[in-house]
């Protein structure tokens, strides 16, 4: 694994693009490789992510507005970049549920144009998701686990995936697919189990949860995006699937008992709903770790605290002016 320093020296104005750059994952990557020192064009149609996100390295990147799914020609940035991080996704399954034919566009042909528009022989790194496995066979789940399309969004996402094996083959493109388990940190919005917890608590004072015995691996956001750092810092991965998660396993209800903790000791109602989706979740991160020396960092209980600050100064500065966008 490189040190600080030759990490550093590998990426000190390396060309990057990041898609999705704007969202609650891709705003922190593209943090973590301006501080690296990388040249970062940011991508993003702002239909999720907002401008906001990326407000603290805004000077040091190059905003590059795009629709990945639209008409528009693929930017100059992606075809000059010697690594590209596709991040960009309709990435939340209940969206992909009530909408199957933009998950397609979005997830599958833009995709396809993001790739199309690399340079031939580029580092790629894809974010695909544990939600491809489907329920778990065995736990830990390793990269060898089966893949089950089980909705359009895990569809659509291996057919992602199957995409870029396609265009790695014809255009030598260096390629890893990366399989995200559950990140968690500031930024994150929607009805995530993590952000969802926590406004919950902020606005009623208490917890309800549909039902406690559900487990996920979560992995702070920083974490996540060192990770995706250190993948595409070499070639040890190219051509390789791998994990990324924590390697820990908790519940629904572990989770809002810590939620409740740090909000004061909040009461928490479990209200016995029947579980919809997978049981259980536990990342086999042992690839990642071994080849790159990654280790998370963060633990649960302080990236909770990190995020529940978050989220409270969000309230505090709800009547603020909004960021100034990039045009």
């Amino acid at each position: 694994m490189p040190v600080a320093a030759e990490t550093n020296k590998l990426w000190t104005r390396r060309r990057a693009v990041v898609t999705g750059a704007a969202g609650f994952l891709g705003s922190h990557l593209v943090e973590a490789l301006v501080a690296e020192g990388a040249r970062v064009a940011a991508v993003d149609n702002l239909s999720a992510g907002t401008a906001a996100n990326l407000e603290a390295v805004r000077d040091d990147i190059d905003w590059v507005e795009w629709d990945i799914a639209g008409d528009s020609p693929a930017p100059a940035a992606l075809g000059e970049a010697e690594v590209v991080f596709h991040l960009a996704a309709l990435a939340n399954p209940a969206a992909c549920r009530q909408d199957p034919r933009r998950a397609w566009r979005v997830n599958v042909e833009g995709t396809r144009r993001v790739l199309e528009a690399c340079r031939v022989g580029s580092r790629v790194v894809f974010l695909s998701g544990a939600l491809t496995y489907g329920e778990p066979l065995a736990l830990p789940m390793d990269e060898l686990h089966p893949q089950q399309a089980r909705d359009p969004y895990s569809l659509t996402k291996i057919a992602g995936e199957s995409l870029g094996w396609l265009e790695a083959a014809a255009r030598g493109l260096r390629l890893t697919v990366v399989r995200n388990f559950s990140t968690y940190g500031p930024r994150q919005v929607g009805d995530y189990v993590v952000p969802s917890l926590i406004r919950q608590g902020l606005d009623t004072g208490r917890l309800r949860v549909r039902n406690r015995q559900p487990t996920r691996d979560f992995t702070y956001v920083a974490d996540t995006a060192a990770a995706l750092v250190e993948v595409a810092a070499g070639d040890v991965l190219a051509g390789e699937v791998v994990n990324l998660g924590s390697g820990a396993e908790t519940s629904i209800g572990e989770l809002a008992d810590q939620v409740a903790a740090l909000l004061g000791g909040l009461p928490v109602e479990d209200l016995r709903e029947p579980v919809t989706g997978s049981l259980r979740q536990r990342c086999r991160n042992s690839k990642l770790c071994q080849a790159t020396g990654w280790r998370p960092r963060v633990n649960l209980h302080d990236g909770l605290a990190r995020t529940i600050a978050w989220h409270e100064r969000q309230a505090a500065l709800a009547a603020a002016p909004a960021a100034k966008g990039f045009r």
